[in-house]
């Protein structure tokens, strides 16, 4: 799509790829490895331009740029914008929010009544339909419908569980559970195998209806009487390293290379590496994940491979490699997955930027609002985005007058 900020720069060979069944040698908090960029394609904007000016653009100024990252919501791509915002108000206490108009593509609004940091506001989540949004090669529709058939076996205490299902946010509300119970919606409920049966949390996933998200609820309670719980053996530690921040405390992510986005999270974002309960490389039966934490709000970031919740071998990277070949933010394209993004504040575009420009890696910037502009951070060898806000941006870079799907009115 013409009309679109992309920087892009030559990257270096990948790394050899583990062979399969290797004894994992890395942890989640080991230096990462090479930290690479692939290029991988486009949605309905406006192609008009217009110049960015220089605001506040000194050097004092700059110097008042914190690098902090303010987490302020989530966008998701859905088949039924409504139907979706509609549950999280009906079972999360949501209030829908009413969105600026815009033409080609229909969306729907919540604020969670929770926040992302202690004086922000709540949390902004976006659904999002926008059928002129390249999908080629990934069948939404299809993974959709997996991700309910799979939720809803497992709330009949079918032992299954799907890679697909990863894409979660952790929220905690035990209390919806209960309701969701109560009113018929699948609900499956998973435990950890640390061969001494129930004990410690228990992850209560429900799929937001028409979406390619989940929600996991940590209960740290005994299963409900209405769940039937699920052990899952997928080589977890014994060990219960997690610290709840807040109401939303994590946002987990299905990665093909979890060291990757790791290794991108702590160069490009000044994430903390944290311990976690998997190894970061795992043989292929067995979940491989690394686990970071966001500085200042302390949202975890958590990217897991479950290599054992495939439905083929090399299911994982064969999904993977499609969104890829279906991604090129370096020629300025946005494809349809690019709706399902964590989005951030931040005071100034100008340092991220930056620090993309000097690894190599494409920037992708979009012009949200008259005084809002969103950088879209493609994370490489995986399908994940993460969506940096701010009104402000010196570069003098050339962005599209709007993108009105993400015009949000933050």
């Amino acid at each position: 799509v013409a009309g679109i900020l992309a920087c892009s720069a030559v990257a270096p060979s990948p790394p050899p790829v583990d062979a399969p069944g290797r004894v994992p040698e890395l942890t989640c908090t080991q230096e990462p490895s090479q930290c690479l960029a692939h290029e991988v394609a486009p949605t309905a904007l406006m192609q008009l331009k217009t110049q960015v000016s220089s605001r506040g653009g000194s050097g004092a100024a700059r110097s008042r740029f914190t690098e902090e990252l303010t987490p302020i919501g989530r966008t998701f791509l859905s088949k039924d914008p409504a139907a979706s915002a509609h549950f999280l108000v009906e079972f999360y206490g949501a209030e829908e929010v009413e969105l600026p108009a815009c033409s080609g593509a229909h969306r729907s609004a919540v604020r969670m009544p929770f926040t992302g940091g202690v004086a922000d506001p709540s949390a902004l989540v976006v659904f999002i339909k926008d059928v002129g949004a390249p999908s080629e090669g990934v069948d939404v529709e299809a993974i959709i419908g997996t991700i309910n058939s799979t939720v809803k076996q497992a709330s009949l205490g079918v032992d299954t569980y799907w890679f697909q299902m990863d894409n979660h946010d952790g929220w905690i509300a035990s209390t919806a559970v209960a309701l969701q119970v109560s009113s018929g919606v699948p609900v499956g409920g998973y435990y950890h195998d640390h061969g001494r049966g129930y004990t410690g949390a228990m992850d209560a996933l429900v799929q937001i209806p028409h979406t390619l998200q989940t929600i996991s609820m940590d209960m740290k309670v005994l299963p409900h009487e209405n769940l039937i719980p699920i052990i899952q053996d997928d080589c977890r530690a014994d060990t219960d390293l997690v610290a709840h921040g807040g109401l939303w405390w994590k946002s987990t992510f299905s990665a093909a290379s979890p060291v990757v986005a790791a290794d991108f999270a702590v160069e490009v974002l000044g994430a903390v590496r944290l311990d976690c309960p998997y190894a970061a490389v795992a043989p292929a039966n067995c979940t491989a994940a690394t686990w970071v934490e966001l500085p200042e709000s302390k949202l975890q970031l958590h990217f897991v491979r479950a290599s054992g919740y495939q439905h083929y071998d090399g299911e994982i990277d064969v999904f993977t490699q499609r969104v890829r070949d279906l991604r090129d933010t370096g020629a300025g394209k946005f494809d349809v997955l690019m709706y399902n993004s964590l989005m951030l504040r931040v005071s100034s575009l100008d340092p991220w930027i930056g620090r993309m420009r000097a690894r190599g890696l494409p920037v992708l910037v979009v012009q949200a609002a008259p005084t809002e502009y969103a950088l879209f951070l493609d994370i490489p060898e995986n399908s994940i985005v993460i969506q940096l806000r701010s009104d402000h941006m010196s570069d003098g870079l050339s962005v599209p007058l709007e993108m009105c799907v993400e015009y949000l009115g933050i």
